[in-house]
């Protein structure tokens, strides 16, 4: 046997000096290992599970927005939001079915009461208004013959009557001439009545002229499109819309439990969702007196006092009504950016909120100004109208998906 060979059989032995561990130490390292496991289970738990339960789910949230604070809010009385509406609206259409030869306006023109909007093709009316004219110049030219010959018969009557009864002329002349002016002061009768009922036809023909020339009957500012040359306009459908931007007003739905606070000629101030920084002032100048039984609430009108080019009907907007008329300096003074303080959390030390866009929370921080009511004035940060989260929980996070939650009633 080869020494390599021996060697190899020797290493196949079985120590017998050595003891196997015992199965009470195995138990005990068994132990230890699932301690370990499950610690780092339940630790990660609560730490991974929230997060990762955020990342799949999207959580509720309550929402708040960034508002623009008023300098004249301690006198606000009541808040409420609507859209402007004009007053004197009207809806130009044609009373004649025609097609469109002319346009003299477009979109965004301002044009005064009586202009010229547009014309119809007037080809056929007018060739009617000019038959009819001619028809009223025969007319009246057979009456002028008939009146001459009439007076030239009774003349030569008046003659012969003389002559008959001197025995120069026959009876029988005379009963001629008679028939004859009977005959000629009927055609003048008849020749005056087809002159008479010429010019009613003419006063028609003249009407559907007029008809074919639309124009405006207020003054105001094209809102919509007109129609182009060609089209063929219909009485029962409107061409364009006229209105007077100048007299403008916000109707705004207020709760019925409140239109006691509201009287006629209080002062108001209005904001424009479209122009969050500029201020108008306004009247409150009508409550339609009927409540809306579905939404329990009264319509209000409030007239704003100075209208701007880019207000439009059916901007949104947010009124305020004053206890009083407003200070001329607090008019003076430029809104501030307010925050409810319950929309501000801290992170790393630095003020943030959670600006909410699209379904999704992203963190934004903020430079706080001075405290305002239960608030705070926002130096640096969102603008006006931003949705932020109320309230974030701790689990919320950067980039998490978001709802708004659902208050119950």
């Amino acid at each position: 046997m080869s020494s390599q060979l021996s060697a190899d059989l020797a290493s196949l032995k079985i120590s017998r000096g050595e003891k196997p561990p015992s199965s009470k130490g195995r138990w005990l390292l068994y132990g230890a290992i699932l301690i370990l496991i499950s610690f780092g289970l339940v630790l990660g738990g609560k730490l991974v599970y929230p997060l990762l339960l955020a990342k799949v789910f999207k959580t509720e949230v309550s929402l708040t927005e960034v508002t623009l604070l008023s300098p004249v809010q301690s006198s606000v009385e009541l808040t409420g939001t609507g859209y402007i509406a004009a007053q004197t609206l009207s809806k130009v259409g044609s009373k004649v079915q025609g097609r469109v030869q002319k346009v003299f306006v477009k979109q965004g023109d301002v044009v005064k009461a009586g202009d010229v909007l547009f014309q119809l093709e007037d080809e056929e009316a007018r060739s009617a208004l000019f038959a009819a004219k001619a028809r009223l110049a025969s007319a009246q030219a057979r009456t002028k013959t008939a009146r001459a010959r009439f007076q030239e018969t009774d003349v030569q009557l008046l003659r012969a009557t003389k002559l008959a009864a001197q025995g120069a002329e026959p009876p029988s002349r005379v009963e001629d001439l008679k028939v004859h002016a009977d005959a000629l002061h009927a055609e003048i009768k008849a020749s005056t009545a087809e002159a008479q009922a010429t010019m009613a036809d003419i006063e028609t023909q003249k009407i559907n002229v007029h008809l074919l020339r639309i124009v405006a009957p207020i003054s105001g500012t094209v809102v919509t499109k007109p129609p182009e040359v060609g089209e063929i306009l219909s009485p029962a459908n409107p061409i364009i819309e006229l209105v007077d931007f100048s007299n403008l007003v916000v109707e705004v739905d207020v709760p019925e439990s409140r239109i006691q606070k509201l009287t006629i000629g209080m002062p108001c101030e209005v904001v424009l969702d479209a122009f969050p920084g500029k201020r108008l002032m306004a009247r409150m100048v009508e409550m339609v007196p009927r409540i809306n039984r579905a939404k329990a609430s009264a319509l209000v009108k409030v007239r704003i006092e100075e209208t701007f080019a880019s207000m439009l009907p059916d901007m949104a907007a947010r009124v305020n009504f004053l206890q009083s008329e407003p200070d001329q300096k607090a008019l003076l003074e430029k809104p501030k950016l307010f925050l409810p303080n319950e929309a501000v959390v801290k992170k790393n030390g630095d003020s943030v909120v959670f600006v909410v866009r699209e379904g999704v929370a992203k963190q934004v921080p903020v430079t706080l100004g001075p405290a305002l009511l239960n608030g705070y004035e926002i130096l640096q940060g969102p603008s006006a109208g931003t949705k932020v989260v109320k309230n974030p929980p701790a689990t919320l996070s950067d980039g998490q998906q978001v709802k708004e939650k659902t208050e119950e009633r």
